[in-house]
C-alpha cells in the first residue's frame, strides 16, 4: 500500500519517483544496519488499524 505523497513538496516527489524507477539490484543498503533481535518489538504500538463490524449475507446457493 502506497502512502500518497501529493502533500510533499515537488522536489521530494520527484525523488520518491526516481527511488520507485530505480531496479532492486541498483540499491544500495549497505548502510542500513539489520535488526536480527526482534525480541522487544511491541506489536501495535504505533499503528492500530480501524476495526469496523459488519454483517454480510449470502443466498444458500452462494458457494456451490
Amino acid at each position: 500500500m502506497k502512502k500518497d505523497t501529493n502533500d510533499l513538496p515537488p522536489h521530494a516527489q520527484t525523488q520518491i519517483r526516481e527511488l520507485e524507477e530505480l531496479p532492486e539490484d541498483k540499491i544500495d543498503t549497505s548502510n542500513a544496519p539489520e535488526i536480527a533481535d526482534w525480541s522487544a518489538a511491541e506489536r501495535g504500538r504505533f499503528y492500530r488499524p480501524e476495526r469496523r463490524r459488519f454483517t454480510l449475507r449470502c443466498d444458500p446457493d452462494v458457494g456451490r
